[in-house]
């Protein structure tokens, strides 16, 4: 038996829209070997090579093979029909009424090309100890009984699944991923199941730093919504980032566990944000990560001005001199900023990923001295959190992340009505 990825009650199946993806889910439950990992509706946002605009994904279902590898699988019920005159797809439900219905094949590819990007792009993936991982896509189509009308150059009998291949369901995924290995791939391992388990799937909680400082006795976690944890999952696959949400909507928290997930892989990671307090409250709950360094901003710049002086140069004089003012606010927003820059062309010091909180207070100044200690600007890890309902300061900055954002949307910490009262 199968370890299905969420385990279902019979009740559950029963309500699921798709009779044809229950019933698959009850075959790869029931002829699966237990070592095999069945993850059902797995979904994810990525964008496309050369375009702008973001995309929501999903995988039907995406098996994990240990002795072979990674398999994405498109269901489709009824009868389905092709019309090669005008390259449209139709099912036919019991009433022989049509439907048109998106090409399942491209669908599938599609699947495996994003499932790829997704595990590729993450962090974690770096402890998988193989080199080439094999990835493959089917179709199944459990009310069809004859494969042969629907095959073409890429739909081909290998990946397509018919009703008679639901009653051996082992043996089709063999076939299946027997086309899909090419040779010289390497195993997915044990290890490379789990990794992929954590990367797609993987129920996450974190400790809230500042809930714990007053109220230790407490050990409280806080299960992040379905949103929070897509968008976790989400942008572990990406470099830079931006993500944006209200208050309560746990980007504080998302922050924080990124960056100890990050630092916990083996990256040296920086996470600063405006407030001082707030980073000395963040700095205190996660002490101990080895690799992962929490200051405020402007705590960052004095520590780098430091390192700078030591070393001979006196990066906020020539801030100074450079920008003189009697003005703190403008100390703040001007001269330490760049001594932050400054002190990057002189201090060797630098990060695999750098995280900011309340970026929506941070100015244009502020950005320059930050990527400058990124240990390379093209491949290092850029996180941007940011609410703009809560710029407590008149600034605007441009963030140099050109993605468009990810949205936290569900409020899990303030009722609605004090939500409500504060914003006003």
């Amino acid at each position: 038996m199968a370890e299905m990825i969420p385990r279902l009650s019979a009740e559950q199946l029963r309500n699921i829209p798709s009779r044809a993806e229950a019933r698959f889910y009850e075959a790869c439950r029931d002829q699966l070997p237990a070592e095999v990992v069945v993850i059902y509706s797995s979904n994810w946002i990525y964008r496309k090579k050369d375009e702008d605009k973001v995309y929501e994904g999903e995988a039907d279902f995406t098996l994990l093979f240990p002795r072979s590898g990674v398999l994405a699988v498109e269901v489709k019920g009824g009868g389905v029909v092709f019309d090669t005159s005008t390259g449209e797809w139709f099912s036919i439900d019991r009433n022989e009424r049509r439907n048109a219905i998106k090409n399942p094949f491209k669908q599938a590819s599609d699947e495996r090309h994003a499932l790829l990007d997704q595990i590729l792009g993450h962090v974690a993936w770096r402890r998988w100890p193989g080199t080439r991982l094999t990835m493959g896509h089917a179709v199944m189509l459990p009310d069809v009984r004859d494969a042969l009308p629907l095959l073409g150059p890429d739909r081909k009998k290998e990946f397509m699944g018919v009703h008679g291949d639901m009653q051996v369901l082992d043996t089709w995924v063999h076939r299946v991923m027997k086309f899909w290995h090419q040779g010289g791939e390497d195993e997915l391992s044990s290890t490379g199941v789990q990794l992929i388990k954590g990367i797609l799937c993987q129920s996450i909680e974190v400790l809230p730093a500042l809930k714990s400082l007053v109220d230790d006795a407490e050990q409280q976690r806080i299960k992040l919504t379905a949103n929070q944890a897509k968008v976790f999952r989400t942008i572990g696959g990406r470099r830079r980032a931006i993500v944006s949400g209200g208050a309560g909507t746990g980007k504080t928290l998302l922050a924080a566990q990124r960056a100890r997930t990050l630092a916990e892989a083996g990256l040296k990671v920086l996470l600063v944000c405006y407030n001082r307090p707030l980073a000395d409250s963040l700095a205190m709950g996660m002490g101990g990560v080895a690799g992962l360094t929490v200051m405020g901003y402007h705590q960052f710049c004095e520590a780098m001005i430091r390192q700078a002086r030591a070393l001979g140069s006196d990066v906020l004089g020539e801030a100074q001199e450079a920008y003189p003012s009697d003005s703190t606010q403008q100390e703040f927003d001007m001269q330490y900023p760049v001594a932050l820059a400054l002190a990057a062309e002189v201090v060797p010091q630098r990060f695999d990923a750098i995280l900011v909180d309340e970026a929506q207070d941070f100015g244009d100044e502020y950005w320059l001295g930050l990527e400058l200690l990124l240990k390379d600007p093209g491949s290092s890890y850029f996180y941007v959190f940011i609410d703009e309902n809560q710029r407590l300061y008149e600034r605007r900055s441009t963030i140099p992340v050109q993605e468009e954002p990810f949205y936290l949307t569900y409020n899990c910490r303030n009722t609605a009505p004090i939500r409500g009262l504060a914003y006003r």
